[in-house]
């Protein structure tokens, strides 16, 4: 499987810090507000999966194109988009 290219033309929202992940795979941004929403819009789907009680951490990917995605018990990686 092919992966797609990075557009480095996708912008950070303002007031957002872009960075690496400590592999240095994913351009991740980090807005405390957008996180916070997010988890709050997660909710309810984690309330009835049973884990609205864990500590969910939502990750944003500054990538253009549209996805989620889960790799453990406890992140959830949405792109940021356009």
């Amino acid at each position: 499987m092919r992966s797609q290219p990075r557009s480095p033309s996708c912008r950070a929202p303002a007031g957002a810090r872009p960075r690496r992940d400590p592999a240095g795979a994913l351009p991740l941004i980090r807005d405390a507000e957008i996180e916070q929403l997010l988890r709050d819009y997660a909710q309810p789907i984690l309330r009835v999966a049973g884990l609205a009680q864990r500590n969910i951490r939502v990750v944003i990917i500054g990538e253009r194109g549209f996805n989620a995605f889960v790799i453990d018990a406890k992140r959830i990686f949405i792109n940021a988009g356009r």
